[in-house]
């Protein structure tokens, strides 16, 4: 909540602003130079197939270390009536406390990954005479973690909501579980791992601030 929610709460209340139904638009600035010549706020307008850019959260991979971000709220009451806009002071991301710093600083395309593809053959237990993919990746702050056996090219327009996104990359991790139907495909409904018990940073599993399909992607 906002630092100041306990003082400014009870005018919410009687305006009966409708919290579920506040509308979100968010600016990005890139990080400043070199020379310390500061880029321009710029609203964030592109939507992929697992992010809203209208969500109470932006996701990350419209930022980076050093970019600068601003949040514009605009409340609106139960019986529909919008408010005015309120924007945030601009907050600087970080770039000395990285969740997954790359190896070598300023670097990309650093990290090891690995590919391979095998036959399972004809007395593998579950998946008998199929061609297994098992792609190993190290995930680091700002980049995306997609994987397709196609080319991967002009991302603006692959991770969008276009259908041919889904023609193009049928074995990819860029298209939602419902969209093709496979009988040995890795994609699932899930919103976390099975495996992981707890939240290792806080909201990491919140459907509601970072919603479902995001979830699922990542």
């Amino acid at each position: 909540k906002h630092s100041n929610y306990r003082e400014v709460s009870s005018i919410c209340d009687s305006e009966g602003l409708d919290d579920s139904a506040t509308k979100f638009r968010w600016l990005v600035a890139a990080p400043s130079g070199d020379d310390g010549v500061t880029q321009p706020l710029r609203e964030v307008a592109q939507r992929t197939f697992f992010t809203d850019v209208n969500r109470i959260t932006l996701d990350s991979i419209y930022f980076k270390p050093g970019s600068r971000i601003s949040c514009v709220a605009r409340a609106v009451t139960i019986e529909g009536d919008v408010g005015l806009e309120s924007t945030s002071q601009p907050i600087t991301v970080s770039d000395d406390s990285e969740v997954c710093p790359p190896r070598f600083p300023n670097s990309v395309g650093a990290e090891p990954f690995s590919a391979k593809i095998r036959y399972t053959g004809p007395t593998d237990p579950t998946h008998p005479n199929l061609i297994k993919v098992t792609v190993t990746m190290p995930h680091r702050d700002g980049m995306l973690p997609a994987i397709s056996t196609r080319q991967l090219t002009n991302f603006e327009f692959t991770l969008s909501q276009d259908g041919t996104r889904v023609g193009n990359h049928r074995c990819s991790n860029i298209i939602n579980y419902n969209e093709i139907a496979t009988q040995y495909g890795f994609l699932s409904e899930a919103t976390r791992n099975p495996n992981v018990i707890g939240e290792t940073y806080p909201y990491q599993y919140n459907t509601e601030l970072r919603g479902n399909n995001t979830l699922r992607f990542y």
